[in-house]
């Protein structure tokens, strides 16, 4: 007789198999734990960073525009499209925030003004400080131009806990994704997307923040075996 939950658990068990086998596997494109000296693949375009006790130190030391201290590496790679960039930060002094860019293009100082100018995007970790996002993360498109920088999406004041944060930001496509300690908080699809460049990190003002554990890795795109099986799974599901 024919028994139709074997064959169902056997599909599944195969499904399971080709999601396994034929999963992509993730490529990586730049790793830094700063047990040494700064890497040569980093660029200081808002000079003020140092590598001490397995940190990056980031912080402009005098109100001396322009402000910020920030460093990228593959500024403008057109090879750098859909990848996780992935790091710790810790905010150490008074203005508890971060910076951290992707997919720059282009970037350089701001003329007799704080922060850089870039074509790509900028998040902006704050901890427990009076800007006025207290706890929250925030999203901003950057033009390359001087006062066009757009904010995207801010995640609710409150979501981020006490630093440091272990940050994970997936660049795929026009979508992007925000996770904070393991929990999405920031999921965003831009209509007029940036879709290739390097990464950043860095601190505001002359504040300081610290940084370790970089990690930057391709999202490979699921192979024929996963595809399969993923269909093989939702036709059961269906069944079922």
């Amino acid at each position: 007789m024919f028994n139709t939950t074997k064959w169902s658990h056997a599909i599944c068990a195969a499904a399971l198999v080709a999601l396994c086998a034929g999963a992509a596997t993730a490529a990586t494109l730049f790793e830094d734990h700063f047990d040494g000296p700064l890497s040569p693949e980093w660029v200081s375009v808002l000079p003020n960073q140092w590598v001490s006790d397995g940190w990056l130190h980031c912080r402009k030391p005098v109100w001396d525009p322009p402000l910020d201290a920030v460093a990228v590496t593959h500024d403008g790679d057109q090879s750098w499209t859909d990848y996780e960039f992935s790091f710790i930060a810790d905010p150490v002094t008074s203005v508890q925030m971060a910076l951290a860019y992707i997919r720059t293009n282009g970037s350089r100082p701001r003329t007799g003004a704080s922060g850089l100018l870039t074509l790509g995007y900028r998040l902006d970790f704050h901890g427990d400080d009076q800007s006025g996002y207290p706890n929250a993360l925030v999203l901003y498109r950057d033009a390359g131009v001087l006062g066009e920088d757009l904010v995207l999406a801010a995640a609710v004041p409150g979501c981020i806990p006490a630093a440091p944060w272990h940050v994970d930001i997936q660049a795929q496509g026009p979508r992007i994704r925000v996770a904070v300690n393991g929990i999405w908080l920031l999921d965003w699809t831009d209509p007029n997307p940036i879709l290739s460049g390097g990464v950043g990190l860095g601190s505001i003002w002359t504040e300081e923040a610290r940084f370790d554990d970089v990690l930057v890795q391709t999202i490979p795109e699921p192979g024929a075996a996963t595809l399969l099986a993923l269909g093989a799974l939702t036709f059961l599901r269906r069944r079922g």
